[in-house]
């Protein structure tokens, strides 16, 4: 009995001391930090009516949620979130993948896992019910009013753009950052998406149709996922050969910067904007579950529209099929073929560029060979993805400037060197192998790399271009606070990548003049840039673009994108279960039905 007492004191120390210790970044964080402890605590006290199991049950988990944060972050730069309990524990490819690329973590997570429940059912043996089960239920109830009123009252708490996510990107408050996401993850797996837009419809719906009479023949196109990729020319503290500076640089000489919503990790989101033509951050906490809330919701994509004007689409995918996110999405677009890491022959995803562009290069003049159709091939690279090079290939890549910088920015550079060769190698390839043929291609950069992290954190200075594209809103009075906060939020130098455009036997028309294009415009300029007569929903994202000046999310008054949504949910394309391989969504009996959120002016999906 004495040790059961000493135990618990014990381990309720501990949870006490590790909370003020590293949970500490202010009182806000450190109270719902608390809260939540005490409510997972007395929850199971409620149920057990166990005292020390229940505080050994509590510790553990405390235990496993930081140090899986914690390994989580030192391999993607991301925090621990409650959905990846359903992501890594539920979907089988996921497991598979953490086996094989990080086998000795893999292996230490099953010790730990097996050390802590023998734990666990020692301590529930030796423990006996009390008769605490009346008052642990109280104070589980006490405990969720308070979250309530802290949630309702702090508006950075509420704000999840302002406050969540700043928390995910940093290598502290582990355990704030994963309590934050329960709630949104929960909702997210019950289906319950939310999407910012007007209440009431100001347009008529969406007619939909394209016509492709605008060429005589249409360019294939190459739109290339380059993950991780980021002109190194932001930061002039980056010391680099300009030779560089000519991957990130379009067919007119030109670097053009994109507007993404990530840093470091989050492909999906980006990925979701480049398919979808939308933006993430418009479903507000559920912006990283966004293709899961959207689940074959979403319709009038990039792939749907080329489909329409007689492209044949298709997918190299360098992880497996049961990987990741953005495979959701791609089962929603459905693309005429699918290659995933398997199909491909590879054993990692960490290859070269060339492994991938030379598996497109014989898929394209095969499909090209035997069949009249266009072609529309999104791809994914990953040369540029942690980890990178060795010193001894970093030192030889980087000649000169090597050792100029940190040691991961310089090998994330040679790296870089390692792409810009690949690159200049597949047009050449495609030229020669496919001569005469017309092409566009496409790249665009995901978000800024893992490696540009030290210098983010260390607020290092950018260069003027950049500092130009970041606009004040703090002096905007037509703005609420609370939307000047989340634009500020929004609008910093490390959400900003590139996008790039280039041509093979095709004269391509000139690109957006806009000095920063967010990424739910590019499905946009990729058609432009094919020639292809936008569609009617398509023309409504150019007048936005020309409206916002480029800008989505963070465009000052963004009524008309509201508007814009709540149009897409008027003409069915986005909120309605859709059939496998069909571009406009099916109304069917399961198709679920759209309310208004009193508490938030947004759209629900529900099922």
């Amino acid at each position: 009995m004495r040790a059961r007492r000493l135990a618990t004191i014990f381990l309720a120390f501990a949870i006490c001391g590790y909370i003020a210790c590293f949970e500490r970044h202010d009182m806000t964080v450190a109270l719902v930090t608390t809260v939540s402890t005490v409510v997972l605590f007395s929850l199971c006290l409620a149920v057990t009516r166990r005292v020390f199991f229940s505080t050994a049950l509590t510790a553990v988990v405390i235990a496993l949620i930081v140090i899986a944060s914690k390994l989580k972050f030192q391999q993607m730069f991301v925090t621990l979130s409650a959905y990846d309990i359903y992501m890594y524990l539920l979907a089988p490819g996921v497991v598979s993948y953490v086996a094989h690329e990080f086998p000795m973590l893999f292996a230490i997570g099953l010790c730990a896992l097996s050390m802590a429940l023998t734990l666990l059912v020692w301590s529930y043996r030796a423990d006996t019910p009390g008769t605490l089960g009346r008052l642990a239920f109280v104070i589980c109830a006490v405990s969720l009013a308070s979250l309530t009123f802290i949630h309702t009252k702090d508006g950075r708490v509420e704000t999840e753009e302002s406050f969540h996510r700043y928390f995910m990107y940093r290598d502290s408050s582990h355990l704030f950052s994963f309590y934050r996401s329960v709630l949104p993850a929960v909702n997210a797996l019950l289906g319950d998406g939310v999407m910012r837009a007007a209440a009431v419809g100001t347009g008529a719906p969406f007619v939909g149709g394209t016509s492709c009479s605008a060429q005589a023949e249409l360019p294939h196109i190459i739109l290339v996922h380059d993950e991780s990729a980021a002109p190194p020319s932001i930061y002039p503290a980056i010391k680099h050969d300009p030779k560089l500076d000519n991957y990130f640089k379009s067919f007119d000489g030109k670097t053009h910067f994109m507007q993404t919503e990530v840093f470091g990790a989050g492909s999906h989101l980006t990925i979701f904007s480049v398919l979808a033509g939308l933006s993430a951050r418009y479903f507000g906490e559920f912006a990283y579950m966004v293709t899961d809330v959207t689940d074959h919701r979403i319709a009038d994509t990039l792939p749907d529209v080329l489909k329409a004007c007689g492209y044949q689409t298709s997918l190299f995918y360098p992880f497996l099929k049961t990987f990741g996110r953005d495979v959701k999405l791609y089962e929603t677009v459905t693309f005429d073929q699918s290659f995933y890491l398997n199909d491909l022959g590879f054993k990692s995803y960490k290859m070269r560029d060339k492994a991938y562009y030379e598996k497109v290069l014989d898929f394209v003049e095969n499909q090209t060979r035997d069949a009249t159709a266009p072609q529309f091939v999104f791809m994914q690279t990953m040369n540029l993805h942690p980890p990178y090079a060795n010193s001894a290939i970093t030192g030889g890549a980087l000649g000169a400037t090597a050792g100029a910088n940190a040691p991961e920015v310089d090998a994330y550079l040679a790296n870089l060197a390692l792409s810009l060769d690949d690159y200049t190698a597949f047009k050449a390839e495609l030229e020669r192998r496919m001569p005469g043929k017309p092409f566009l291609i496409v790249r665009y950069g995901d978000h800024q790399p893992q490696a540009y992290r030290s210098l983010i954190l260390g607020r290092a200075p950018v260069a003027p271009v950049i500092s130009s594209l970041i606009p004040d809103h703090s002096t905007n009075t037509n703005l609420s606070p609370k939307r000047r906060q989340d634009l500020t939020y929004n609008d910093r130098p490390e959400r900003i990548a590139y996008y790039a455009v280039d041509t093979v036997n095709y004269d391509a028309p000139p690109l957006p003049s806009f000095d920063l294009l967010h990424v739910a415009y590019l499905s946009t300029a990729v058609l432009m840039a094919s020639g292809i007569e936008l569609p009617d929903t398509y023309q409504a994202r150019l007048d936005l673009m020309e409206r916002c000046a480029g800008r989505y999310y963070t465009c000052p008054d963004d009524t008309g994108i509201l508007a814009f949504h709540r149009r897409l949910m008027d003409s069915a394309l986005i909120g309605q279960v859709r059939q496998p391989n069909s571009v406009r969504p099916a109304v069917v009996a399961s198709a679920p039905k759209i309310r208004q959120s009193r508490t938030y002016q947004a759209t629900q999906l529900v099922d």
